[in-house]
């Protein structure tokens, strides 16, 4: 097993604070049509500032009506490539030109794989932003011949896994319908991002009436207390045009996620094996944070 990034203190401290907070901080689910929770601090007054050092404190990230939130699909980076490429898998020019594109997203967090895979997590504010922004980097830095496709491909190990426009994004969320997440948040820590697909539309109306009931965050919660899981809560999302969801749970760390991942399967089987044909989910630590 790969060696795990020690946590920083402040999250030292948010862990030994979660579970002296867990019941009291969980079940705030969102019904449809209900307003998102905000959690952390804004990213909003730094627009159009670019950092690709990693940022100190709180990283939690605030969403509102609308937010979409964008998961990349990990790749192996090119182990000569400086830390920063492979945490942010662009090129200097790219990251410059993506700074001015009038589209681009509000945040990017980098992750890491326990196998070393890179990804990336994106929010931008609304749906026409994440269009506008996904056609632009498909024509720029996607396809064979646009202006940065060269330049993105070197940071692959195998150039051969270069992305195309329909394979770059592993999941994409377009509607909150949960927010339960608590605490601050700090690199090093750790995120799950699972995605279901529905097996019928009888499963998704009862995923919908039971998943998101404050009970049955509760009973996530107390499992990962059972477990001994430093666990921060999660942000459930449905790409509206699929009808999947896409999930983002937090960990104090890898080793945390980790089991945390076995215990949910462990806890929620039945109902995972009623409602999706299809679950997955990758996992990684927080390195870098991107403020656009």
């Amino acid at each position: 097993m790969r060696k795990l990034t020690p946590v920083k203190s402040a999250a030292m401290g948010a862990i030994r604070m979660a579970g002296q907070r867990l019941h009291s901080c969980v079940g705030r689910s969102l019904g449809a049509g209900s307003q998102p929770l905000s959690h952390g601090s804004s990213s909003s007054s730094t627009r159009g500032v670019a950092q690709a050092t990693p940022t100190a404190g709180n990283v939690s990230t605030v969403v509102q009506p609308g937010t979409v939130m964008t998961v990349v699909r990990p790749f192996a980076p090119r182990s000569s490539l400086p830390e920063a490429l492979q945490a942010l898998p662009a090129v200097p020019a790219l990251l410059d030109a993506i700074k001015a594109c009038e589209h681009r997203p509000f945040r990017v967090i980098s992750h890491e794989t326990d196998g070393g895979r890179v990804f990336n997590c994106a929010f931008f504010d609304n749906v026409d932003a994440f269009v506008s922004y996904r056609e632009w980097f498909a024509e720029h830095a996607l396809r064979p011949g646009g202006e940065f496709y060269a330049d993105i491909a070197q940071t692959f190990a195998d150039r051969g896994s270069m992305p195309t426009a329909e394979s770059w994004l592993w999941g994409t969320g377009t509607r909150i319908l949960s927010d339960t997440r608590f605490g601050e948040y700090q690199l090093g820590m750790a995120v799950r991002y699972s995605q279901a697909t529905f097996i019928d539309a009888a499963a998704a109306e009862d995923a919908g009436q039971r998943a998101l009931d404050p009970a049955f965050e509760r009973m996530i919660a107390r499992g990962m207390q059972d477990a001994g899981v430093a666990y921060f809560g999660r942000i459930v999302m449905q790409e509206e045009a699929s009808g999947r969801w896409i999930t983002a749970s937090r960990y104090g760390s890898l080793e945390d996620a980790q089991r945390g991942t076995a215990a949910v399967k462990r806890i929620a089987a039945d109902d995972i094996s009623r409602w999706f044909s299809t679950y997955e989910y990758i996992i990684g630590t927080a390195r870098r944070v991107l403020e656009l």
